[in-house]
C-alpha cells in the first residue's frame, strides 16, 4: 500500500499534543483511484474531487493491481510541481518509491511503496506457492502475510502462525512485528 509522506503541520497539533515525528502519513488506499494534491498547506492531500480547499495542483491515479501497483502523477499546471526537483514532462509522471514531490506552497512531500506486514486472505495464483517458513502449501483463501520487503508469502493463522513464529522473516531481515514501523522515513534524510 502506497503512502505519502507530508510535513506534520503544528497547528494542526493539539496543544497538549507531543509529535516525535516532523511528517504525517496519508495512505493511498487500494480501492481508491484518485488523490489531489493542493497549493493549500493546511489540506495538501485529499481524495478526488474539485477545489474545496486550494487549487489542484497535480491529481495521483492508482493503476494495476495489487501485485504490480503503480501510481501516475499527472498535473493540468505542471510548473506548479516538480518530483526530484524536475518539472513533469507532458504533464505527467509514473512515480517510483521514494519520489519527492515539491510543490510552491507545500513544499517536500514524499511518496512511498513500502508495505508493513497486515495479515490476508491468500489471492492465489497460476503457480504452487509454498510458504516460506513451514515449506507447505498456501491455498487460495488462507490466512496470509506476504513480506514486505522480500513479497515471499507465509502462513498467518490460529493453527499455523509461520509468519510471527520467528522475529524476522524467514528469508530476509524483515521484522514479523505487525506494529514493526517503517524501514524508511524522511527523518533519515
Amino acid at each position: 500500500m502506497a503512502q505519502l509522506w507530508i510535513p506534520w503541520l503544528q497547528e494542526h497539533q493539539d496543544e497538549n499534543e507531543e509529535s516525535s515525528s516532523k511528517w504525517a502519513i496519508a495512505r493511498l488506499p487500494e480501492d481508491s483511484w484518485a488523490f489531489v494534491l493542493t497549493d493549500d498547506p493546511g489540506l495538501p492531500v485529499r481524495l478526488g474531487g474539485k477545489g474545496r480547499s486550494g487549487s489542484v495542483v497535480a491529481y495521483l491515479v492508482r493503476i494495476g493491481d495489487r501485485q504490480k501497483e503503480r501510481w501516475v502523477l499527472q498535473s493540468p499546471e505542471r510548473e506548479k510541481i516538480r518530483v526530484n526537483g524536475y518539472p513533469l514532462v507532458g504533464g505527467i509522471r509514473v512515480l517510483e518509491d521514494l519520489d519527492e514531490l515539491r510543490t510552491q506552497t507545500t513544499g517536500r512531500i514524499y511518496f512511498s511503496l513500502e508495505k508493513t506486514p497486515r495479515v490476508e486472505p491468500f489471492p492465489g495464483r497460476v503457480e504452487l506457492t509454498t510458504c516460506a517458513r513451514c515449506k507447505g502449501t498456501i491455498a487460495k483463501g488462507d490466512p496470509s502475510v506476504e513480506c514486505p520487503q522480500c513479497n515471499t508469502w507465509h502462513h498467518e493463522g490460529t493453527e499455523m502462525p509461520c509468519w510471527s513464529y520467528a522475529e524476522k522473516c524467514a528469508l530476509c531481515d524483515q521484522l514479523t512485528r505487525f506494529d514493526a514501523a517503517f524501514r524508511w522515513t524522511p527523518e533519515n534524510l
